[in-house]
């Protein structure tokens, strides 16, 4: 395992305890459930109109890219997380000096 900068365990922490308050307004949750309808709509589409000895196939490479993607997009949020704390903290200090 490499090693992890403070502010990706702080970052890390916070996604393991659900302390990130996202859902404040609903929005996160509406796109979650466009994600779900999409993804069913998609299966549905498969299961109907792919040839059945293919249909495993792909939806298993489908599955690879949807967390391939997420992984991506948890690593992006991380560095938005970390460059975020370090303005912060570059904000501060130059209100102080």
């Amino acid at each position: 395992m490499a090693k992890q900068d403070i502010l990706e365990f702080l970052f890390d922490r916070k996604m393991d305890e659900d302390n990130f308050h996202f859902n404040k307004k609903g929005e996160l949750r509406n796109y979650r459930k466009n994600i779900s309808n999409t993804s069913e709509t998609l299966y549905n589409c498969i299961d109907s109109k792919v040839q059945p000895n293919i249909r495993n196939e792909l939806k298993k490479l489908i599955e690879k890219n949807v967390t391939a993607i997420a992984d991506c997009n948890y690593k992006e949020f991380q560095l938005f997380y970390k460059d975020g704390v370090i303005d912060g903290i570059q904000l501060v200090l130059s209100a102080i000096f």
